[in-house]
């Protein structure tokens, strides 16, 4: 109906050109229709409007559900999505089972029985009561020496908005009249399921807020699920409250969007376009992506990776041009585009760490380049495939990894991009026994002749932390080997896992190997996580058919990355904390607000 988000307009309104979609009660558009209608508006009202302006859709219910379809249909023109109790839900409540009862029932029973059956579920009285009493109190603290004849004033005053919001709801049965609520109900069936098949594929980042306590539909188990399916989900779940909850006083959508970080003024974007082609944003393409806020960085590193950060204080050092190496990312080059080339640990456990990492010091996105299985298609909760979403890697693939491909690659570099390139690739992060530190690299520099072409700066970027805390108990090889067991992983390799060398990238040399090494048991205690950007190294779109600078440069990148770890292995003797105790009992006292020291490069 609408009539619960008209409470929220005015602080919307400070901060948003608000537009506002209601549906006429009569009304018997389709929901392909109505999603057709907020295109052709969309279009209209933003023909002029610059690309840097962020664009959001907001939408409670069923609105939800109209956001979410909107959103898939016009990528380009919608950037942010806040969803209130979506009715997404819709198949896993009851209403599919209730629904058509309403319906059957006489009309002088309807009109009485909707408002009693719905008030309690939309509406939290005791909500709404708590609300009138603190304002009473608020008001008699800024008169408290009002006569009585003031004080009940107050008191008839606040009355008033209880049966104003509590009228809202009475009113149900006269704006849903039998033949409206049953189309409605068609509407959400349809929508929901409209959306369900589309949820990997809506590429904007979504902020789902639900009350915990809806008994309409079960909108805060919708959140968690809506946080598994959508790449780019945040969720806040308001204890206590209802379906209807917009019409709650202490319900401040405007401040939620605030305090979530997901409220901007300017879309930041990791590159400007040199071409029209491919540049969709979403997922696996290599078009410009925008930069998330620094609060959506802090919930994203939330979970496994802020407790991978609090195990091994990771700490990182740049090189100037003169071969300076310093602490922090300062050091890093300015010129775009930016090829950061760098060794894999095993297991791969430190991209989440850099991630974030760059873009809170240096504000860089980088757009790494992974193994297109990363990007397969994977279930969604009806059983039916979704389109490729990333099923690892959770904030490489988000925050704008693409399937590595010399086309990606190449589109990346035109576009100005900062991007990451793992050489040794799936064989590399799953070492054999005896490999550490070990690149494991392809004998044909074509990395090099890809960065000419455009002028690239190449990085070379050296880790250590990971392969010598590891002991590994059977490597690839040997797991192969094992009757019985080797013949299992062995169908499973073959299963149309895609292969990521293909074409001019197609390394004869190196077999990629998808078995994961076992590690010993008990592990060892965390090692420290050391990052080193290394000299950069220039190169020229002059030099790249000449075979012999092309390889002097690639055996300058090789030996960076080698020469990058063993300065680490050699510096990190001399770090005082580098021994897991010490360092956790150090960042643990001062409550994990300050890093341990580490050794002066």
């Amino acid at each position: 109906t609408g009539m619960t988000a008209i409470q929220q307009f005015p602080a919307l309104l400070k901060n948003f050109d608000l537009r506002s979609f209601s549906v006429p009660t009569e009304d018997r558009t389709s929901f392909s229709g109505l999603v057709d209608i907020v295109e052709k508006f969309l279009r209209q009202e933003l023909e002029s409007s610059p690309p840097s302006r962020p664009v959001y859709l907001m939408g409670e219910s069923f609105g939800g559900v109209m956001c979410l379809a909107v959103a898939h249909r016009c990528p380009t023109l919608v950037h942010r999505l806040v969803i209130v109790n979506p009715a997404t839900s819709f198949s896993r409540s009851i209403w599919p089972r209730l629904g058509p009862l309403l319906n059957d029932l006489p009309d002088n029973v309807y009109n009485d029985i909707l408002p009693v059956v719905l008030s309690p579920l939309m509406t939290d009285v005791v909500s709404i009561g708590q609300g009138i009493a603190d304002r009473i109190a608020e008001e008699r603290a800024q008169q408290p020496e009002a006569d009585a004849l003031t004080q009940l004033g107050q008191l008839v005053g606040s009355l008033s908005v209880v049966g104003e919001k509590l009228g809202n709801v009475s009113t149900l049965s006269d704006i849903l009249p039998k033949p409206t609520l049953s189309w409605k109900f068609k509407l959400i069936e349809q929508g929901s399921q409209y959306v369900e098949s589309k949820l990997g594929s809506i590429l904007q980042r979504v902020l789902v807020v639900c009350g915990e306590n809806d008994r309409l539909i079960p909108s805060a188990d919708e959140a968690a699920r809506l946080a598994r399916f959508l790449p780019r989900c945040t969720t806040k779940i308001l204890p206590g409250k209802g379906h209807a909850m917009l019409m709650d006083d202490d319900v401040d959508i405007m401040k939620i969007i605030e305090e979530k970080g997901f409220y901007t003024t300017e879309r930041r974007m990791s590159a400007s376009p040199k071409t029209k082609k491919g540049n969709k944003e979403s997922l696996g393409y290599a078009g410009p992506m925008e930069l998330p806020t620094a609060k959506e960085v802090e919930d994203n590193s939330e979970g496994f990776v802020n407790t991978l950060t609090r195990l091994t204080s990771p700490v990182f050092f740049s090189t100037g041009e003169d071969g300076r190496v310093l602490r922090g990312l300062g050091a890093l080059p300015d010129a775009r585009p930016l090829l950061v080339v760098g060794n894999h640990q095993t297991f791969a456990p430190d991209l989440g760490i850099l991630v974030p990492q760059l873009l809170k010091e240096k504000n860089i996105m980088i757009r790494g380049l992974a193994h297109p299985f990363i990007f397969g298609k994977r279930e969604s909760s009806d059983g039916g495939a979704t389109p490729p979403t990333p099923t690892g890697l959770g904030l490489l693939t988000s925050y704008g990894a693409v399937p590595v491909s010399p086309k990606n690659m190449y589109q990346l570099l035109e576009n100005g991009e900062t991007v990451l390139l793992y050489p040794g690739g799936i064989r590399e992060a799953y070492k054999y026994r005896g490999e550490d530190y070990q690149l494991v690299w392809p004998n044909r520099p074509e990395v090099i002749r890809m960065a000419a072409r455009f002028n690239a700066t190449i990085v070379p970027l050296s880790a250590i932390g990971v392969d010598d805390g590891l002991d590994i108990a059977l490597d690839g090889r040997e797991l192969i080997n094992l009757p019985f067991v080797g013949q299992r992983l062995q169908q499973q390799m073959g299963n149309g896992i895609p292969g990521a060398r293909k074409g001019v990238a197609l390394s004869e040399e190196i077999k990629e190997n998808w078995v994961m090494p076992l590690p010993s048991f008990p592990p060892k205690l965390p090692g420290r996580f050391y990052f080193l950007f290394g000299k950069p190294i220039k190169t020229s779109r002059d030099d790249m058919k000449n075979v012999e600078v092309v390889q002097a440069q690639y055996d300058e990148l090789k030996s960076g990355v080698e020469g990058g770890i063993q300065y680490l292995l050699k510096k990190r003797k001399s770090d005082p904390y580098n021994n897991f105790v010490q360092r956790t009992l150090y960042e643990s006292s001062f409550d994990w607000k300050k890093q341990a020291p580490t050794f002066d490069p």
